[in-house]
């Protein structure tokens, strides 16, 4: 319990618990990669700035609503002329309970079960916004991976509706991949058939490597911001990019 110095002692703590792995994790970065994650998303998830929310229970009717989920358009722009080339529509918690931000409600949703049914609300609201707004640009909407795994052809099928082929992205975080790509080219490539794209979001932020590039032959890749930054005075990190930019050109993805 103590480790005794000449000054004072120091008393230690630890977290400990049980993780359960699917069939196909095959090696031990991919449990270092979902063990992290977890355990990071359990301690951000706590009590929310600046007060809390009556209970679970009321956060959960609340995220689950018709109103509960708000969505947000933030363009994405063009470096030489900024200007407007597509919109990510992003979600946001009920406004005055402290989960506004999408990682905290997420973190709560995924640490008490219901985060497929929080997800697939998100997504819904988003797409009925983009269809509402009429916008003349694509639009770039965020969707777990094990959302798109528990979908039905027909379900992805519905995805699409109102939209021109080209005009909708979904967005997978890599961060969120559950023991790599497999699981999910069955139905990336069904929305490709049907005109939707295919982003992989934040890549280089997880343990993971680009083997979900190679596999799921994405039309978007996003680096992720940690990856970037201080890429210039970081030769590993340049390294990195360097060689995620001559894959995307040989696979023909768009590189944000």
């Amino acid at each position: 319990d103590y480790l005794s110095l000449d000054v004072e002692p120091i008393r230690l703590a630890m977290n400990a618990g049980v993780f359960e792995l699917g069939w196909n994790v095959h090696n031990f970065g991919q449990v270092l990669s979902l063990t992290e994650t977890a355990l990071r998303e359990d301690v951000e998830v706590g009590t929310p700035p600046g007060g809390s929310v009556a209970s679970v229970d009321d956060l959960r009717l609340q995220l689950l609503s018709d109103q509960g989920i708000r969505v947000v358009a933030q363009p994405i722009l063009r470096l030489m002329d900024r200007h407007p080339i597509a919109y990510e529509l992003t979600r946001r918690g009920p406004a005055g309970s402290g989960f506004e931000a999408p990682r905290r409600f997420f973190n709560l949703a995924r640490s008490e079960g219901f985060v497929f049914a929080v997800d697939n609300n998100c997504l819904n609201t988003c797409l009925q916004a983009a269809r509402a707004l009429g916008l003349a640009v694509p639009v770039h909407i965020n969707v777990l991976p094990t959302t798109l795994q528990r979908m039905t052809p027909l379900a992805l099928e519905a995805l699409c509706e109102g939209f021109a082929p080209k005009t909708l992205t979904l967005e997978l975080s890599e961060e969120a991949f559950l023991g790599g790509a497999a699981a999910l080219r069955g139905p990336c490539e069904t929305l490709k058939r049907l005109g939707v794209r295919i982003s992989i979001d934040d890549l280089g932020r997880a343990r993971g490597t680009i083997d979900n590039v190679v596999f799921l032959h994405p039309d978007v890749v996003k680096l992720a911001g940690g990856l970037t930054n201080g890429a210039s005075q970081d030769v590993r990190k340049a390294g990195t990019i360097k060689r995620i930019v001559a894959l995307a050109a040989a696979l023909g993805c768009d590189l944000v």
